[in-house]
């Protein structure tokens, strides 16, 4: 496993015209990580804000 040591890019919902827990936040946050979703795990603090969207993608 590896944990980037940075704390960029920032992404937030009202950037992308949606909000939690609509998916293209989440990709939005994937590509700003050059990353495909499953190489992702977000940590959030609200089961229906913050992981519904991630596993809806």
């Amino acid at each position: 496993m590896c944990l980037r040591p940075k704390t960029t890019p920032l992404v937030c919902s009202d950037q992308h015209g949606e909000a939690k827990p609509a998916p293209g936040v989440f990709r939005a946050g994937c590509a700003a990580l050059d990353l495909a979703p499953h190489e992702v795990a977000h940590v959030g603090d609200k089961y229906t804000l913050d992981a519904e969207g991630a596993l809806d993608d």
